[in-house]
Order: C-alpha cells, then structure tokens, then sequence
C-alpha cells in the first residue's frame, strides 16, 4: 500500500519504554510540524499494537493546526511520542499540565 508523505510527525517525549499499549487505551501525541512551528496536543485511541513497537490509533478530535489530522484519522506511534496514558476516554478537563483533546499548543 502506496502512504502519501504528511507534513508532521510526532515529537520525542519520553525515553523509549518496554510499555505495551492495548487496544482501547488512549494516548496523548505531541503532534509537530516539520517544516514550521506548529504543535499541537492529540489524544488518539489505540486499536491495535503491530511490530516492532509500532501501534496503530485513531484520532478522537479533529485538530486544529493540521488538516491532515481529522477527527477519526488513522495514526502510528511508538512508545516514546506518547506524553500521556489513560485507560477512559479524556474528559474536556484534563489535571493540570495537561492540554485538552485537540490541544492548546497550535501556534
């Protein structure tokens, strides 16, 4: 299967980790942009983890900084793109030092 380039990644926030992610979980992705300033907090579903510590999610916002990033989007990651876990869905307030789903970093 032919995947067209995207113009952002996801940012390095933790060590690389021996964490396993189930299906079900959510995970909160810095989002960056990579070839401007844009960043951006989304929360994402994990559906399924694949190998070699790759996992695919589906986004559960649209964003708002990056239009290649619509509510229901298919994603990967790894374990260290992942700033926060949380085994509920993430309510619009989320503990301190936290952004809420979608974000609050979009510059």
């Amino acid at each position: 299967m032919l995947v067209p380039p995207v113009p952002y990644s996801f940012a390095h926030v933790a060590p690389p980790a021996s964490r396993r992610f189930c299906g079900g979980e959510f995970v909160l992705l810095l989002v960056t942009a990579d070839h401007d300033t844009r960043k951006e907090l989304l929360w994402a579903r994990v559906v399924v983890g694949l190998q070699d510590d790759l996992y695919r999610a589906c986004t559960l916002e649209p964003s708002r900084c990056f239009e290649e990033l619509p509510a229901g989007q298919i994603v990967h990651f790894r374990p260290h793109h992942v700033v926060q876990v949380r085994l509920s869905a993430p309510m619009s307030t989320m503990p301190t030092g936290t952004a809420s789903p979608g974000g609050a970093l979009c510059a």
